[in-house]
């Protein structure tokens, strides 16, 4: 029945009791194929193998998402903080990791893997280029100059506001012939 609106349906299937232990997903995805049993074609569903591919920004969201919040005496700075530094070790663990392929690559240890390597070039193009003169030390102090600015330009803005405030009640006191002692 349901061949008529698409040809190629997938089912999926989640398991809404999974063990405890379990590392995989409770979920089994099927993929109906037509099949000849007994002499006559049928539509069965077989199971489709897939695999889970994340980036380290959605890791990042997906932990975010599933702490509930910090703990009791435990600030939520001091959580994402901890979050922040947990991923940057694993970032940083696993570019040791891709140096040290492409180390051994251009040493001649291991053959070269020429997909992968096209796979990091694609990777090294979306990464921010310095150009000129400029250095990582240079952007990253003007960076932080721009946020410090930033920072004061709210701290007097907030405080005019609260002069102006100030003032406004000032002037409704002094309109009502009161005087201040």
């Amino acid at each position: 029945e349901f061949l008529q609106y698409n040809e190629s349906p997938l089912l999926l299937l989640m398991d809404p009791a999974p063990d405890a232990d379990a590392r995989d997903l409770p979920v089994t995805i099927l993929e109906a194929q037509v099949q000849v049993v007994d002499g006559a074609p049928q539509t069965l569903f077989a199971a489709v193998p897939f695999q889970l591919e994340t980036l380290q920004a959605e890791r990042i969201a997906m932990e975010h998402v599933a702490k509930a919040g910090p703990a009791v005496g435990e600030a939520a700075l001091d959580a994402h903080v901890d979050a922040v530094d947990a991923s940057l070790h694993t970032l940083g663990a696993r570019v040791r990791v891709l140096r040290d392929h492409l180390k051994a690559v251009d040493a001649g240890e291991i053959p070269p893997d020429h997909g992968l390597l096209r796979q990091l070039g694609q990777l090294c193009d979306q990464l921010p280029a310095f150009g000129g003169d400029e250095t990582l030390d240079d952007a990253f102090l003007r960076d932080y100059n721009d946020a410090l600015l930033a920072s004061y330009l709210a701290t007097v803005t907030k405080h005019a506001a609260a002069v102006n405030d100030l003032s406004d009640k000032l002037m409704l006191v002094n309109s009502r012939g009161s005087k201040l002692v």
